[in-house]
C-alpha cells in the first residue's frame, strides 16, 4: 500500500514538473522584426525554388508590402477585438472577402515573378502551409472548448 502511495505521489509531481517546462518554452518565443521575417522567407524560397537575384529582389519587395498590410490588419483587429465577438454575417463576409482579395493579388504577383515550374512548386508549398495552419487552429479551438 505504501508503494502505491509513493508511486502516485511521484507520478503527480513529475507531471507537474513537465507542465511547468512546457509553459517556460512558450515564454522564450522570439519575435522577429518584419524585415527579418521577410529576409528569412526570401532565403527559404531561394533555397526551395532556386530563385535568381532579380527574383529575390522582387519577392522581397512583395513580402515587405505584404508584411506591412498584415501589420495594419493585425492592429485593426486588436482594436476591434470586442466588436468581433458581436459581428454579424455581413461583417464576417466582408472580412473574408478582403482577405481572399489580398491572397489573389499576392498569387497574381508571384505568378509574374516566378517561372511556371517555380510557381507550381510555390503553390504546392503554400497549400501545405495552409493545411498545417488549419489543423493547428482546429486543435486550438478544440482545446478551448
Amino acid at each position: 500500500m505504501k508503494r502505491i502511495m509513493i508511486l502516485a505521489i511521484l507520478s503527480l509531481s513529475l507531471s507537474g514538473i513537465a507542465q511547468e517546462r512546457r509553459d517556460n518554452n512558450r515564454k522564450e518565443k522570439v519575435e522577429f522584426t518584419p524585415e527579418q521575417r521577410t529576409e528569412l522567407q526570401v532565403k527559404k524560397m531561394t533555397l526551395d525554388l532556386d530563385l535568381s537575384a532579380k527574383q529575390q529582389k522582387e519577392i522581397s519587395e512583395l513580402m515587405q508590402k505584404q508584411q506591412a498590410k498584415r501589420a495594419v490588419t493585425r492592429d485593426e483587429m486588436k482594436a476591434k477585438r470586442e466588436e468581433m465577438k458581436k459581428r454579424n454575417s455581413d461583417d464576417k463576409f466582408a472580412m473574408r472577402t478582403k482577405m481572399l482579395d489580398q491572397r489573389i493579388a499576392m498569387h497574381t504577383e508571384m505568378k509574374k515573378v516566378l517561372s511556371p515550374e517555380q510557381f507550381a512548386k510555390w503553390e504546392k508549398n503554400a497549400d501545405k502551409k495552409t493545411k498545417h495552419v488549419k489543423m493547428r487552429n482546429n486543435k486550438k479551438e478544440s482545446k478551448q472548448k
